[in-house]
């Protein structure tokens, strides 16, 4: 049984990365100010003990999806990083074995 040929393209997984991070960005834009409703419902609805607890939950949830989207950021950016370090090695690994082949060549 022979190994699966991989063929990795840096530039299309750094461009994966870039869109994680730009999409977990603007998701993060698009979810700031939805979760402010909750304090309006409990203010209009003086005595119920169920308007703290709306407020306190939304909170809650808005700190919990914030948190997710810092994550995708970060895992993006961190794609980004790691395509650009296997394109590094990759070009001083072929850097290297092209000196072996000259080296090679001259023995000859």
């Amino acid at each position: 049984m022979s190994a699966p040929n991989v063929d990795i393209r840096p530039e299309d997984v750094a461009g994966s990365g870039a869109a994680v991070t730009t999409g977990a960005s603007d998701a993060k834009a698009a979810v700031a100010g939805r979760f402010d409703s909750g304090q309006a419902a409990a203010d209009g609805n003086p005595g119920w003990r169920t308007g703290p607890a709306l407020v306190e939950f939304m909170a809650s949830f808005e700190r919990e999806m914030n948190d997710a989207l810092d994550s995708l950021k970060t895992m993006g950016d961190k794609i980004v990083v790691a395509a650009q370090n296997y394109a590094a090695v990759d070009g001083r690994n072929a850097e290297a074995l092209s000196r072996i082949v000259t080296a090679l060549d001259g023995l000859k």
